[in-house]
């Protein structure tokens, strides 16, 4: 399943799979988190568990260059969401200079990173 959000540059969607009892999300554009577009990207995100959530949902930030505090506000009530349905959240694909916002943040005790 892919999801593309309207409203936004065409190559820039969210691609989803499912694979067993695991749900992956890929950011497909490099600039879905960025502070112009973090509302949009957290709207795909629940219209994606809105239709049930997986056991563990994984979010791949392979192709994310830039993450805003933006970014970081969606993903808190996000995650605390998913916990609530009985999902678990993943993030993997972090590049290492992401990984630094999250360590900086202290979000790193928070989210599950691979």
């Amino acid at each position: 399943m892919s999801v593309t959000l309207t409203e936004f540059d065409v190559s820039s969607s969210l691609d989803v799979r499912n694979v067993g009892d695991l749900m992956i999300v890929r950011f497909s554009g490099s600039r879905m988190l960025e502070s112009s577009n973090v509302e949009r990207t957290g709207r795909a995100l629940n219209a994606v568990v809105a239709k049930g959530c997986p056991k563990t949902l994984v979010i791949d930030f392979e192709e994310i260059e830039y993450l805003c505090t933006t970014a970081l506000s969606m993903l808190i009530p996000f995650r605390e969401f998913l916990m609530s349905n009985g999902c678990r959240l993943q993030l993997c694909g972090l590049k290492p200079w992401i990984r630094e916002v999250f360590e900086v943040t202290k979000l790193d005790r928070l989210f599950d990173m691979t």
